[in-house]
């Protein structure tokens, strides 16, 4: 696709999303020694590679 600011063609975008991970705290201490998983939470925008534009309103996600 043509992104809509910039009009380049893009065959990627860069998806902007929140997330948490929890980290474990050694003992009696302040030191994280254990990252869990990465939980993605909503879009919060769609980028064009290019411009770095957000292009969120010109494409369709399918598999949010």
């Amino acid at each position: 696709m043509k992104c809509p600011k910039c009009e380049k063609e893009i065959t990627h975008v860069n998806v902007i999303s929140g997330c948490w991970q929890k980290g474990t705290l050694e003992d009696d201490s302040n030191k994280i020694n254990c990252y869990g998983s990465v939980e993605v939470l909503e879009t919060s925008e769609i980028e064009c590679p290019e411009c770095y534009a957000d292009i969120s309103d010109s494409v369709e996600e399918t598999n949010a």
